[in-house]
């Protein structure tokens, strides 16, 4: 570097190291799991999902992506509590930087699960499971061959006022919708929507809500 003598080490590290990870949230979800999600940071290259095991934290999944919000955590213990981090991570030339880990967050895994199949689109599935604190949780998967396409649910009441609307991006060919509580007898429509075009892939898949 002109003007310097000698050797200088220029540690650029700080400029890897994402902010950390704001707003996680964690919910029982469908039987024997948990549902993670936390606000999207831009820039980043993926995240890391950390579950604590005694006095350690364990690395329970690595997503890559941006865009990975959202990870579901199965074949838990009923009746346990669960704690988590989230940390993102930069990459350069090869080699990973995380940043700072996220608040803990704590949740136990969801109860019985009411199943409730149908295809979507002709290539998927869809699986509808009650929270123990009341909620629904929308399943798609199967969606390998869309990836990257977002899932979108709109809950209608019985007089047909839309009460709800969600979405959510398919990665690793499924994505998980919250549906909030009190939507029981409600018409749930559920359709693709390409991002780019932003116009539905398919017509829309009707599920009703049990009361």
């Amino acid at each position: 570097v002109a003007g310097v003598d000698g050797d200088v080490d220029l540690d650029f590290r700080y400029h890897m190291i994402p902010d950390q990870v704001e707003t996680v949230r964690a919910e029982s979800a469908a039987s024997g799991s948990i549902l993670l999600t936390w606000d999207k940071l831009p820039g980043v290259w993926g995240y890391r999902v950390y579950r604590q095991s005694g006095d350690s934290w364990e690395q329970a999944a690595q997503l890559t992506g941006a865009s990975r919000t959202q990870w579901t955590d199965t074949e838990l213990e009923a009746g346990r509590t669960y704690t988590y981090r989230v940390r993102a991570l930069g990459i350069c030339q090869g080699q990973v930087w995380q940043g700072p880990a996220s608040q803990s967050v704590q949740a136990s895994p969801g109860g019985e699960e009411i199943a409730v199949y149908s295809i979507l689109a002709d290539t998927g599935r869809l699986q509808l499971s009650r929270t123990s604190d009341d909620a629904w949780l929308l399943r798609a998967f199967e969606l390998q061959a869309l990836e990257g396409v977002q899932v979108c649910a709109a809950v209608y009441g019985s007089d047909g006022q839309q009460l709800f609307m969600t979405s959510g991006t398919i990665f690793d060919g499924q994505t998980i919708l919250t549906l909030p509580q009190n939507q029981n007898d409600s018409r749930v429509y559920v359709y693709l929507l390409d991002p780019e075009a932003l116009a539905p892939v398919a017509k829309a898949t009707v599920l009703s809500l049990p009361g």
